[in-house]
């Protein structure tokens, strides 16, 4: 949905992304290769049609682009969460309102993620936000990979990380949505704060891949507020790019630890430059995603095998 909003005048990419996710989401689910098939053609079917419709309403003005959102979404409502309950529910009623109910809460909670992001990326002045997001998505994606590949092994690896603290999680949050609004010093202070619980409960429970993270929070945070709550840019060139003259400043001889400046170029497709605390938390991320994964993934394959054999049985 969200692609579709973005891409509007090229629905290519939008079918680019539909055969790219479909079969990831897929495998992910633990499903053989002939239900991937059938998952992305699904996929394909809904990001074409939901393109055509957008297209055919219009998007020169905000009333159309509204009413074009509105009907895509209706579209890909019924191609999507609809038609997977038709699916999954077969010829039992009472199957096909539970899964239309379960469908409608998660496909249109799905749906408005979908428009805020397109509305983010669209958006001058969250598109900094939206690219962090994109940093994130990307190497959440490899630590899907790596978790699926190896499946929770080696277990020494990837130990589970225990349950987060809900009220915990929560408080975290505000405060790194305190820290994007509030001034200086408090926009670094509070993040810093932050990494400095997260690292002792990490420490405390060895969630080594969330330790990580704190840790390159941690770093990030106190070189901004060692250089006046701007994060340190090696390079004019480089400064030039990010376009956030608020945030970033070019490192001088009078920077402190200009070692966990952002200094690295990241390549595609990697936007934009990245420091040593950055690098350390992509690795906790894909690290603990793929944790997650590996051990998901280990419980849905012999489930799937159970239900699939149940039915052959049955059958």
């Amino acid at each position: 949905l969200a692609s579709i909003i973005m891409f509007r005048r090229h629905p290519e990419v939008t079918l680019l992304v539909a055969f790219s996710a479909a079969p990831i989401a897929s495998a992910l689910k633990g499903q053989s290769w002939w239900m991937q098939v059938t998952v992305t053609a699904h996929w394909v079917l809904a990001a074409a049609v939901g393109a055509a419709v957008f297209r055919l309403v219009g998007f020169q003005d905000t009333a159309h682009f509204v009413a074009a959102t509105a009907l895509m979404m209706l579209v890909c409502f019924a191609l999507g969460p609809v038609f997977s309950a038709l699916l999954r529910a077969g010829s039992s009623s009472n199957a096909l309102v539970r899964a239309l109910i379960e469908g409608a809460r998660r496909g249109l909670l799905f749906q408005l993620a979908g428009i805020l992001l397109a509305l983010a990326w669209r958006t001058p002045a969250l598109q900094p936000a939206a690219l962090k997001l994109a940093d994130g998505a990307l190497v959440a994606l490899a630590g899907i990979f790596l978790g699926f590949f190896l499946a929770g092994r080696p277990k020494w690896l990837f130990k589970p990380v225990g349950a987060v603290p809900a009220g915990g999680a929560l408080v975290g949050g505000a405060l790194l949505v305190a820290g994007l609004v509030a001034p200086n010093p408090l926009s670094w202070a509070l993040p810093l704060l932050l990494s400095v619980g997260a690292g002792l409960w990490a420490a405390r429970r060895r969630a080594l891949p969330i330790l990580l993270c704190a840790i390159g929070a941690f770093g990030n945070e106190l070189v901004r507020g060692l250089n006046g709550g701007f994060m340190p840019v090696e390079g004019s060139g480089l400064m030039s790019g990010l376009g956030v003259s608020n945030t970033y400043v070019v490192a001088d001889a009078g920077t402190v630890l200009p070692w966990l400046a952002d200094r690295f170029h990241l390549p595609a497709p990697f936007p934009g430059i990245a420091s040593l605390g950055d690098m350390v938390i992509a690795i906790g991320v894909v690290w603990l995603v793929a944790t997650v994964v590996g051990r998901r993934h280990t419980l849905i394959v012999p489930r799937y095998s159970e239900d699939r054999l149940a039915g052959q049985t049955a059958a």
